[in-house]
């Protein structure tokens, strides 16, 4: 069995290439971030960056000391940042279909 070396145990491959966050983006379904009982929660887990991804944040507004889901926010002009290059459609595919080290 192949894994990469991006942590000092390394991933298995269905860490990335079968996972829910691979399947709900391939679903169109994937949402970083959910605003659940008044909490902001985060997904986790290894996150691909996808060339013309929408990500779905949830954006919020501070009123009489609560936080509340903005309704139809404006869509940002950053969708990613870091020193990445986004995946392209085609290696998403490889990605999404590559299991157990082939």
């Amino acid at each position: 069995m192949y894994y990469h070396k991006t942590r000092k145990e390394g991933l298995q491959c269905k860490e990335c290439h079968d996972s829910k966050i691979v399947r709900d983006i391939k679903d169109n379904s994937f949402k970083l971030v959910r605003w659940e009982k008044a909490e902001m929660k985060n997904v986790e887990g290894v996150i691909p960056a996808l060339d013309g991804m929408k990500w779905d944040l949830v954006y919020l507004d501070r009123q009489d000391s609560s936080w509340i889901p903005l309704k139809n926010p404006a869509e940002p002009l950053l969708k990613y940042s870091g020193y990445c290059t986004p995946l392209t459609k085609e290696q998403f595919g490889k990605l999404s279909m590559a299991q157990g080290g082939q």
